[in-house]
């Protein structure tokens, strides 16, 4: 599978989970600025791909040293974003401004807080060193790729799909419930599983799901999400003061773990790669589940 296939797949595949195409099909066909084919020809043969959450320099090293061992990795794919992906990460904020706004949220509102928090982002990201990564891997030569919010898409609609309906009695339900997930209940396992913010006895009411959208929130959206009738919040992480925010605004939260969740789409993703043919060997964070040939969501 040639370099660029690869990458457009985890493209096609954010599109097609991008909850703006989900309400109104078709309405967006960009790509993502926090995704980009970091080294490597475009047109490169690809077999075996090392796919991880986070890598840095040391797992290139990692791979290199597998390679004189034998192991033949031609690729690495990672999901938080680097090179021109980390620096460009603010480009992907307004999918979660148009969540906000399919909730209820008042356009010229979410509109000052999405300004806000790229301008403070932009300032952040500016300060970093997001360049070592492709330093080593052109001198290592192995092709990189970065694939983030399309992946995280993907979660986010996993998540949806499964609270759809809202059956459910409590907040400790919805949260029993996550941790029903394979790549949750194997974090769970290692200590890092699902927690509830606020009243695990409350209803869960309106639950709306956080999963994508490049960065966490600024704290003054979730008094207006309380506002529009919002109850409880699905998220994989959140910082302290979103913490300290949403206590404030009085919404439930059930967090359903970061390396947990990113792990649900990238599988996605890795199920695809080897259907096409591709070898997939798991790296740092990723929980690997295979779900292809099944209909089960979980």
């Amino acid at each position: 599978m040639k370099w660029k296939d690869i990458f457009n797949l985890g493209i096609k595949m954010g599109q097609d989970s991008d909850i703006r195409n989900v309400d109104t099909p078709g309405s967006y066909t960009g790509s993502y600025s926090d995704c980009a084919i970091i080294s490597g020809n475009e047109n490169r043969e690809v077999n075996t791909v090392y796919v991880a959450v986070d890598a840095g320099v040391a797992e290139l090293l990692l791979v290199d040293e597998l390679n004189r061992k034998g192991k033949k990795i031609d690729g690495v794919i990672i999901h938080h974003p680097t090179g021109p992906g980390g620096y460009n990460l603010t480009g992907v904020v307004d999918i979660q401004k148009y969540n906000w706004e399919r909730f209820g949220v008042d356009p010229k509102a979410a509109d000052r807080i999405y300004i806000k928090m790229v301008e403070e982002e932009n300032i952040e990201l500016s300060a970093r060193n997001f360049l070592a990564v492709e330093n080593a891997a052109r001198f290592l030569d192995i092709p990189v790729i970065c694939m983030h919010t399309a992946i995280d898409n993907i979660v986010q609609v996993f998540f949806e799909n499964i609270f759809k309906k809202n059956n459910l009695g409590t907040v400790k339900d919805v949260c029993n419930e996550i941790n029903s997930i394979y790549e949750v209940s194997k974090a769970s396992k290692y200590g890092d599983g699902p927690y509830i913010i606020g009243d695990r006895e409350a209803r869960p009411g309106n639950i709306m799901v956080d999963m994508t959208g490049g960065i966490d929130p600024d704290p003054q959206i979730f008094s207006f999400l309380k506002k529009v009738g919002v109850n409880t919040l699905i998220a994989m992480h959140y910082g302290q003061d979103n913490v300290k925010a949403i206590k404030e605004s009085k919404i439930n939260a059930v967090i359903s773990g970061h390396m947990a969740s990113d792990s649900i789409g990238i599988n996605r993703y890795c199920d695809r790669l080897e259907s096409q043919g591709l070898d997939i060997v798991a790296g740092a964070g990723l929980y690997r589940h295979r779900r292809s040939g099944t209909n089960r969501s979980k």
